[in-house]
């Protein structure tokens, strides 16, 4: 199977997020308490203006339910993918 695109699986991945936290019934405030951040900066994630850093996002996925699973590409993929980037 190919590589995702990286932007197309986080945009997919954030909008997972938001979802979750508005099936959970939870506003920004109880969710950014539960990822330890404030309210503005769950804000910002959520509406795209800020992108977390890489254990921010595994807080913020922890703190929704949501397992990010690791699936390691063929060299193949990580090829493609890095000739896609190249040009």
């Amino acid at each position: 199977m190919p590589a995702g695109n990286p932007l197309t699986d986080w945009s997919d991945l954030r909008r997972l997020l938001v979802k979750r936290r508005i099936d959970l019934g939870l506003t920004q405030g109880a969710a950014a308490a539960r990822i330890g951040v404030g309210v503005r900066t769950l804000n910002r994630w959520e509406t795209r203006n800020a992108e977390p850093k890489a254990l921010e996002l595994f807080r913020w996925c922890s703190a929704m339910g949501v397992k990010l699973l690791p699936e390691v590409a063929s060299p193949s993929d990580a090829m493609a993918s890095t000739e896609e980037a190249a040009s």
